[in-house]
C-alpha cells in the first residue's frame, strides 16, 4: 500500500454556538450544550500520488475539514498528519492583505515558501501571465473582483510544484478558458506525483481527479469508497430495474487479463422473460483532470430473444493495456425497434450508476496506458 500523504484519525472540531468563551471554557473546552460540532470523528487516508474527493451539502463540514488539514484550525480531538510540503488553494490571501498589489502578493508568496531570489523574476512573470490580470497585476488586490483575486491566488499557488494540494472549489473560478487552463496545470502537477484533497460540490470534478472519495453529512463520513460508487450514492441516481433481464455478478477475481496476451471477458446474463437483448462493453481508465476515458469500446451485439441463461465472451486479442485496474462497464439493452426508436436499458454495470466492475490487468509494465507495437522508418 502506498504511503499516506494525508492521514486523519478521529478528527473532531467544535465551535461555540453563540456568545463569547468564558475564561474557564478557554481551558476546559466548551460544554456540549454550548458547542456546534462541525467535524465529528473523521477518519480518512490520502495515498501519496492520489487525490481524494470530499463531497457534501452546505454545512456538512467540508471546508472546516480542509482548513484543519491546512493548519488554519486545530482539531479538538484526533489528529491529522501531512507528509510533504503543502499548497492550500483556499483563502490564499490570508498571509497578506488587500493593500498589496498582485505583483507584491506573488513576491510574498514565493518568499514564504523559500524560493531562491534568482527565480523570483521568472516566476512572478509566470504568475502575472497565467492569471491574465494584465495591468491589474500592479493594482491593489482590494480593487479586484472575487474572480480576479481567485485567479491570482491559484496562479501563485501552482507556479511552483508542491507535494500536497488542498483544493476548495477554486478550479471552478473564471470563465471556461481559465478553468481549462487551471485543469491543465493541476493535471501537470498531479501527474508528476503530487497528492491532494479536493473539497467541492462539483461531483464531476471528483470523477475527473479522484479514484476514491467520501461524503460528509453533519460533520461525519456517511459514505466512502471508489469515486464512481460514492458519486452515484451522493446523487442517488436511479438504476435500471433489471426485472426483465439482468447481468449476473462474476466470481471475485474473474475479471482479469494479462497484458499482451489474448483475453476473454466472460459474462453471464439471465433473462426473466422473452425479450430481445443486446450487450455492449467498454474498458475505461481514469485520466487525471479529464475523467474516465474509454480505451476498449464495443458495438452492441445480440445476445438472445427468450428467457434463460446466456454466456457471453468478449475476446480481446493481445490485450493492449498496461498492468493496473480499469473500470469495466457493461450495458444490457433491448434491441432498437424497426423505426430506430430508443433502446431500453435492461441492466448496467457502469461508473455512471456506481455499479462498475473492476477489470484487473497483470503482467509486465510498459510505457503508456495502451501500448501497441509500432514500426519506425526514417528517410533522409
Amino acid at each position: 500500500m502506498p504511503h499516506s500523504a494525508i492521514l486523519a484519525e478521529g478528527v473532531t472540531k467544535h465551535f461555540p454556538k453563540t456568545g463569547r468563551l468564558s475564561l474557564g471554557e478557554l481551558f476546559t473546552g466548551l460544554h456540549p450544550d454550548r458547542r456546534f460540532t462541525a467535524v465529528d470523528g473523521v477518519n480518512f487516508q490520502v495515498p501519496q500520488g492520489e487525490v481524494v474527493g470530499v463531497l457534501g451539502r452546505n454545512g456538512a463540514g467540508k471546508s472546516t475539514l480542509l482548513r484543519i488539514a491546512g493548519g488554519i484550525y486545530s482539531p479538538d480531538a484526533g489528529r491529522i498528519a501531512l507528509t510533504g510540503d503543502l499548497a492550500g488553494l483556499f483563502e490564499l490571501g490570508g498571509f497578506g492583505n488587500t493593500l498589496l498589489t498582485g505583483r507584491e502578493f506573488a513576491r510574498r508568496y514565493l518568499e514564504m515558501f523559500g524560493v531562491e531570489r534568482a527565480r523570483h523574476k521568472a516566476l512572478i512573470a509566470d504568475i502575472g501571465e497565467f492569471s491574465e490580470l494584465g495591468p491589474y497585476f500592479d493594482e491593489r488586490i482590494r480593487t479586484y473582483s472575487a474572480g480576479m483575486a481567485a485567479r491570482l491566488y491559484f496562479s501563485a499557488a501552482t507556479a511552483i510544484p508542491h507535494e500536497i494540494y488542498l483544493i476548495d472549489e477554486i478550479l471552478s473560478v473564471g470563465d471556461e478558458h481559465f478553468q481549462a487552463k487551471s485543469w491543465a496545470r493541476m493535471r501537470e502537477r498531479l501527474a508528476a506525483g503530487a497528492s491532494g484533497l479536493l473539497v467541492t460540490h462539483d461531483w464531476s470534478a471528483v470523477i475527473k481527479l479522484c479514484r476514491r472519495a467520501l461524503v460528509l453529512a453533519a460533520g461525519r463520513v456517511v459514505l466512502e469508497g471508489r469515486s464512481d460508487v460514492v458519486v452515484a450514492g451522493y446523487l442517488d441516481l436511479p438504476r435500471p430495474a433489471a426485472n426483465r433481464a439482468r447481468l449476473v455478478d462474476p466470481e471475485p477475481g474473474s475479471l482479469s487479463g494479462t497484458a499482451g496476451e489474448d483475453c476473454t471477458i466472460a459474462l453471464l446474463i439471465e433473462a426473466q422473460e422473452d425479450v430481445s437483448m443486446q450487450i455492449a462493453v467498454s474498458i475505461e481508465t481514469l485520466q487525471l483532470g479529464i475523467g474516465w476515458e474509454p480505451i476498449v469500446l464495443t458495438e452492441f451485439q445480440e445476445v438472445g430473444r427468450s428467457r434463460g441463461r446466456y454466456k457471453v465472451g468478449v475476446q480481446v486479442p493481445s490485450l493492449p493495456l498496461s498492468p493496473g485496474e480499469y473500470s469495466l462497464s457493461v450495458f444490457l439493452s433491448t434491441a432498437p425497434d424497426a423505426d430506430g426508436g430508443p433502446r431500453e436499458i435492461l441492466d448496467a454495470r457502469a461508473w455512471t450508476y456506481g455499479t462498475g466492475w473492476v477489470f484487473k490487468v497483470e503482467g509486465q509494465h510498459a510505457n503508456g496506458i495502451a501500448p501497441f507495437p509500432v514500426a519506425w522508418s526514417e528517410e533522409s
